[in-house]
């Protein structure tokens, strides 16, 4: 029948991909239903599909700005954590949900943040962060000054005393048995 007729199969393909979409938006609809949250501490239910997404690795001082990173290397962060950023965000007044999903081109690292950067209205949550460009170069200034990273920062400040002192203690134990041995008997 579609031979005869001279278009080459175009009718069945159009009929295809006309279903295809039919059925792409069903389930959209769907996917956006069980995008509804409850938030954990206001107690109320929201829509979370308007809210932006970061990932970690955008804000990551290892990865390439081609592939993943969205900032400038001044301002990247060694090792993000979804945490860190979730209170950074928080700090600049901006609703912040932390999921567990992972970046397609940073598979091995777990989280993602959801932001609700505009109201219900269209108004900005916070009018000075204006875009996602903007709110992450306002959490790269945030994230060095968490909680999480100067406990790290004192942590690993105390080890490193600590080190340096037992190197002191066995250098010093070693140098006067190194005297003694060097010294020639009369």
């Amino acid at each position: 029948v579609y031979l005869q007729s001279g278009d080459g199969g175009r009718r069945r393909r159009r009929r295809r991909t006309l279903r295809r979409r039919r059925e792409g938006r069903q389930t959209m609809a769907a996917q956006h239903q069980k995008r509804v949250v409850q938030v954990e501490e206001t107690g109320q239910v929201v829509d979370i599909y308007k809210w932006i997404c970061i990932y970690p690795a955008h804000i990551d001082i290892t990865k390439k700005a081609t592939k993943v990173r969205k900032v400038n290397k001044t301002l990247a962060i060694s090792k993000p954590n979804v945490i860190e950023m979730a209170d950074s965000c928080k700090h600049l007044k901006l609703e912040a949900l932390i999921e567990d999903k992972k970046h397609p081109r940073d598979f091995f690292r777990r989280g993602r943040v959801r932001v609700k950067l505009r109201n219900e209205d269209g108004t900005f949550a916070n009018p000075e962060i204006t875009s996602r460009k903007k709110l992450l170069q306002e959490v790269c200034k945030l994230v060095p000054h968490h909680v999480l990273r100067t406990k790290e920062a004192q942590e690993q400040m105390q080890q490193k005393l600590q080190a340096q002192q037992t190197q002191k203690a066995a250098s010093g134990s070693k140098s006067k048995s190194q005297s003694k041995k060097g010294k020639k008997k009369k």
